[in-house]
């Protein structure tokens, strides 16, 4: 981050962080727990390469979400954490 920002002639001070923690902005700490509790809302296909994560069952989100009074999610934070998901799941980075 720090060269990043030295490109643009910028100096900045990172403090170095414990790999062991994450912070996340408050305004997205709902969608972030929403997300931690759906682990078994996943669809993936199995083949013989392995398995391949398509994405969250948008159905059973909805059902957890009301069942877990989350309805204040903002749906499109959930679908950014999915999508940075995937990219891990599926062995991208």
């Amino acid at each position: 981050m720090r060269a990043e920002f030295a490109r643009l002639g910028v100096a900045i001070e990172v403090p170095d962080a414990d790999p062991e923690t994450v912070e996340v902005m408050v305004e997205l700490w709902p969608a972030v727990r929403l997300f931690t509790r759906l682990g078994t809302q996943w669809r993936s296909i199995a083949g013989y390469s392995g398995v391949t994560w398509i994405g969250l069952d948008y159905a059973a989100v909805d059902v957890a979400m009301r069942r877990l009074g989350a309805e204040g999610v903002n749906f499109e934070d959930l679908q950014a954490l999915e999508q940075g998901a995937l990219g891990v799941l599926n062995g991208g980075v």
